[in-house]
């Protein structure tokens, strides 16, 4: 305001210079024509002050139209997100406002957690399920014929807590197995598949089942998963900036497109009517079966996220079952292959252009095996013969038809390869991160 009421004084003031050099050189000024010019120039001059305070009053209550303006627009665009959630954007994508659950209602949910030889782990895992507040919970213990203490600690946890039930193996069953039958032991109207040395984070479950109970076409609901080692990390982003929902056909595609599995597991929340209509876990995988799960349970519906939140803490340990491969990254590879393989077979007659998208499924991962065999390649010992494996798992995807071969350069086996992978890895990360795949 100063500037401009500065600006309308300079212009006043021009004008009476102006003004003045306009007269003839040796005029009186004081006389009477002179009095009346000296007076039509007061007038001009409180004519262009007034003109000024006109424009600045307008430009103020135009200014106020348009903050006024914007701030209803946020508004209505945050309500009409709150109030019409089904309402895809351009890219297909429903993101929409959170809601909470309605007062009064707590929804069923059953966590099974097999285990085998997890004593250790099993006090924090089935803590953090118990200190679940807004939900009814159902919480089932499998043991696998642990050869350590993990029945003493699980009787010890279901006779404090009579919403836990154990249930045993007399012989050591397979995980992929006893993740069915526990599976099946669910009775809640939601499930959690929770891994013995995994956690929940504070108010998981409700947040998930929020999402869920506001979108019945949902079958699923996941979110970040944080990773650590040791102790389990205290403090964790707990407040939902938002969610998310695909179409089931969608998020397939992106998923497949991406080359990898998305979810880690503790995470997740599955409708327990998908979970009978899915059968569970095919158990001639014995790796990625979970991936190939969720791809076909992403057939029967949408998939939703949590955004914002930590919804799960996934335990990174040398005993886990994930690293008791020779050559992890080989096996997972393979196992990729084998899960997406499956997929199709089973379920590529139901997804449209089915052809075109199990296509761009080995090309991905196609693609992520000459990148491997990159990375491989650097190793100090054995780098050559790993590389090799890894092309030739490259090499049999590039057969298939609609897929070929594509250099790029996160494959090639340079220094800037290299860096190229790095920046790849992190960006990859942070996509993850934010938006699920």
């Amino acid at each position: 305001m100063d500037s401009r009421r500065a600006g309308a004084r300079d212009a006043v003031a021009a004008d009476r210079g102006s003004a003045r050099a306009s007269e003839p050189a040796g005029a009186v000024r004081g006389g009477g024509s002179d009095r009346r010019g000296d007076a039509h120039g007061r007038a001009a001059g409180l004519g262009h002050r007034a003109a000024a305070r006109c424009h600045r009053r307008r430009g103020v209550r135009a200014a106020r139209s348009a903050d006024i303006a914007r701030r209803v627009g946020r508004a209505r665009t945050a309500h009409e997100r709150a109030a019409a959630p089904d309402r895809p954007n351009e890219e297909g994508v429903v993101r929409m406002l959170p809601r909470p659950l309605p007062a009064g209602i707590e929804p069923r949910v059953s966590v099974v957690i097999p285990c085998y030889n997890y004593a250790r782990y099993l006090e924090d895992s089935v803590g953090s399920v118990l200190a679940q507040e807004g939900v009814d919970l159902d919480v089932v213990i499998l043991d696998d014929a642990s050869s350590d203490d993990s029945v003493a600690v699980a009787e010890r946890i279901a006779t404090r807590d009579p919403r836990v039930r154990l249930v045993r193996h007399a012989r050591n069953l397979g995980h992929v197995e006893t993740a069915n039958e526990a599976l099946g032991l669910a009775t809640g109207e939601f499930v959690v598949k929770l891994d013995a040395d995994d956690l929940l984070t504070p108010g998981s479950l409700a947040r998930s089942t929020a999402l869920l109970t506001a979108y019945p076409s949902a079958v699923l609901c996941y979110g970040y998963p944080q990773e650590f080692r040791g102790t389990p990390p205290a403090d964790v982003p707990t407040s939902v900036s938002g969610w998310t929902i695909w179409e089931g056909r969608d998020w397939i595609e992106r998923v497949l497109r991406r080359g990898h599995n998305v979810i880690m597991q503790p995470e997740v929340v599955v409708r327990r009517t998908a979970v009978v209509e899915s059968g569970g876990y095919r158990p001639q995988l014995r790796w990625a079966e979970d991936y190939n799960w969720w791809l076909r349970l992403a057939t029967m519906g949408a998939i939703g996220r949590v955004d914002g939140a930590t919804q799960g803490l996934y335990r990174v340990h040398d005993k886990s079952f994930q690293r008791s491969a020779d050559d992890i990254e080989l096996s997972d590879l393979e196992a990729r292959v084998a899960a997406v393989t499956m997929f199709f077979e089973e379920c590529g007659p139901r997804l449209r252009d089915h052809g075109k998208l199990h296509a761009v499924a080995l090309s991905s991962l196609a693609r992520d095996a000459r990148r491997l065999g990159a990375r491989a390649a650097e190793r100090p010992s054995g780098g050559a013969d790993a590389a090799a494996k890894f092309s030739e798992v490259a090499r049999d995807l590039e057969r298939a038809p609609g897929v070929g071969r594509r250099t790029t350069l996160s494959s090639s086996p340079t220094v800037l390869g290299r860096h190229y992978r790095q920046l790849e890895d992190r960006l990859r990360w942070r996509r993850w991160r934010r938006h699920g795949i």
